[in-house]
């Protein structure tokens, strides 16, 4: 993606952001974009980001392009509030007809992929994976409007999602108008539901560089604007008991409100672990309980929802999910028993814990291998710093509470579910004991010469930290589920990364018994924890981790990567790189 320079400037007002590109080649900047790449309907690419102006006067000729003048005076779109008044605070609108005027008088039309019925399905894949729309009042919401034909484009299967919804529309209400002027576009609760539908769509798919750095710059945008409507704090949540449709409507918004924070974090988290970015929401920010059972979410009725709010899990309406992972961190690094009263969690609710370490992992990742250029080959071991082992022993403590959760009337064994958190699980401690990037393109930086680089590869292949990672590794790439998750791809890739590495750099062929790291019930646990602490030969699904064997290793790789043509073609270049 080519934008001319960008130049990000921060205004003290309500965390607004408006970001300038500066051309001096031409006078009126874009963006462009390949068609391929991002599937997008805009020629130019000029649409695509119509926050990107070049002076103030700039930004109202966006915005005129984005709303005509009879749609922003006929539509009464509720306000941010004075932006000149410090105790005005911005609003979420919200009805349980999803703004029916609103959504209905959008400028975008509904693109006519599919003929057929809506495939089912698909969409109640979509509500089990993600169940952060209420689908019993998502009946109601026009097929004409943003969010309708979002879910539409999932119901249809339709992948081209990006070019069905009008992004120009999403744009120029989620972000914030220039502070000189009073009035700004309207943020309602659909607006960021659509927003996080495409984001879904996106990740849930082989992401191209430009594809993923797109989707980076969303969730940071998203973020932002649920920053200035304070969905991320605590507030004081009704249990669904209320005595008029409005107690229920206001119940139901609350719950979608807290159900879409915690969405955009698992979004956030997953952008993470495939880009490599910092995650852009912090876990001391998620000051929300905890949604309710799937039970309650799906009610049929006012009346049944009412009934088995009743039998929730105690403790699920009052617990943070912040404090859930300060208690957790605290007596991880006490070493103590969890002793602490911790509501019953789900398998959904574990995952959301994964999630928001997201961001503490990548700064120990980052601190250990990113900010150690041209300083690595003169260690005498690959010896990883205190705060890899911790947060190894954190990501540990999380797997033999999640192992351990007891089944209840709430509690759901999706396989699909228990999927995804292995695979992240997993995925997060290559992470920690892996440096993914040198392993991959085999380059550091401008002051690491090949031979040092040669000597980096070799202390790390020799080190525990690495044995710990192919052990990961192994599990990962003999993974038999047949889910589909948006970290497969990745998690995939890393592990066909750190095996051929690790055997690459291995000489002798293996004697005697090589243990199997596939297989736990065969090896043993303790064998395969001596093996990572004092080495040894070895073997993945039968393969010898050596050398000789790096072309029969490379074949099964890439035919564990033969439905994700990106990765496949990174494989074939670190093939390239060890041949």
């Amino acid at each position: 993606m080519q934008a001319g320079n960008l130049t990000a400037i921060e205004y003290g007002t309500n965390d607004g952001i408006e970001i300038h590109c500066d051309d001096e080649d031409s006078k009126a900047p874009s963006l462009d974009v390949s068609d391929n790449e991002l599937a997008m309907c805009q020629s130019d690419g000029k649409g695509l980001f119509p926050f990107l102006v070049d002076n103030d006067a700039g930004w109202m000729a966006e915005a005129s392009a984005i709303f005509s003048e009879s749609t922003v005076s006929e539509i009464p779109i509720p306000s941010f509030g004075n932006l000149e008044m410090p105790g005005s605070a911005p609003t979420l609108t919200w009805s349980p007809q999803f703004d029916y005027q609103l959504e209905h008088t959008s400028t975008a039309s509904m693109s006519q992929a599919s003929s057929d019925t809506p495939s089912q399905s698909s969409l109640d894949h979509f509500h089990r994976m993600w169940p952060h729309i209420h689908r019993s009042t998502i009946q109601h919401t026009p097929s004409s409007g943003l969010l309708g034909q979002a879910l539409q484009s999932v119901s249809h299967d339709t992948m081209n999602i990006l070019g069905t919804v009008n992004l120009d529309e999403v744009a120029g209400r989620l972000l914030l108008s220039h502070p000189t002027r009073k009035q700004s576009p309207s943020v309602s609760l659909h607006v960021l539901q659509v927003l996080s539908v495409l984001l879904i769509t996106t990740i849930s798919q082989e992401m191209t560089p430009a594809v993923a750095n797109w989707a980076a710059q969303w969730i940071e945008i998203a973020v932002s604007a649920m920053r200035r409507l304070e969905i991320l704090t605590e507030e004081p949540w009704k249990s669904p008991n209320g005595s008029s449709p409005a107690d229920d409507e206001a119940w139901v918004r609350g719950e979608e409100s807290k159900r879409l924070v915690y969405t955009m974090l698992r979004v956030d988290a997953y952008l993470s672990l495939i880009t490599g970015r910092p995650s852009s929401l912090r876990v001391q920010e998620l000051e929300l309980p905890l949604p309710v059972t799937e039970d309650v979410w799906t009610a049929p009725t006012i009346e049944a929802r009412r009934q088995l709010y009743w039998f929730e899990p105690a403790g699920r309406t009052w617990t943070t999910l912040s404090a859930i992972v300060r208690d957790g961190l605290i007596q991880s690094r006490n070493r103590v028993a969890r002793t602490a009263v911790v509501p019953p969690l789900l398998s959904t609710d574990s995952h959301l814990v994964l999630c928001a370490l997201q961001g503490e992992i990548w700064a120990v990742t980052q601190e250990t291998y990113g900010l150690n250029h041209g300083t690595l080959d003169s260690r005498p071991s690959w010896r990883a710093p205190e705060s890899v082992h911790f947060w190894h022993d954190c990501l540990v403590d999380w797997k033999t509470f999640h192992d351990g959760l007891e089944p209840s009337k709430a509690q759901i064994d999706d396989p699909a579910w228990n999927s995804l958190n292995q695979i992240q699980y997993r995925l997060c401690q290559l992470t920690l004991h892996a440096p993914l990037q040198l392993l991959e393109s085999r380059q550091c930086c401008t002051r690491c010469r090949a031979p040092e680089i040669t000597t980096m590869l070799r202390s790390w292949a020799s080190s525990l930290e690495s044995r710990r990672a192919v052990y990961h590794a192994s599990q990962l790439l003999c993974l038999q589920d047949g889910f589909v998750s948006p970290l497969q791809a990745p998690a995939l890739l890393a592990s066909s990364v750190v095996l051929c590495n690790f055997a690459g750099e291995s000489n002798s062929y293996p004697d005697g018994n090589p243990i199997e790291l596939c297989q736990e019930e065969v090896s043993g646990l303790y064998a395969i924890e001596k093996w990572i602490q004092h080495g040894g030969s070895s073997m993945v699904s039968g393969r010898a981790l050596c050398r000789s064997n790096l072309p029969e290793l490379f074949a099964w790789c890439q035919e564990r990567l033969a439905m994700f043509p990106q990765s496949l073609a990174k494989m074939k270049t670190l093939m390239t790189l060890l041949s």
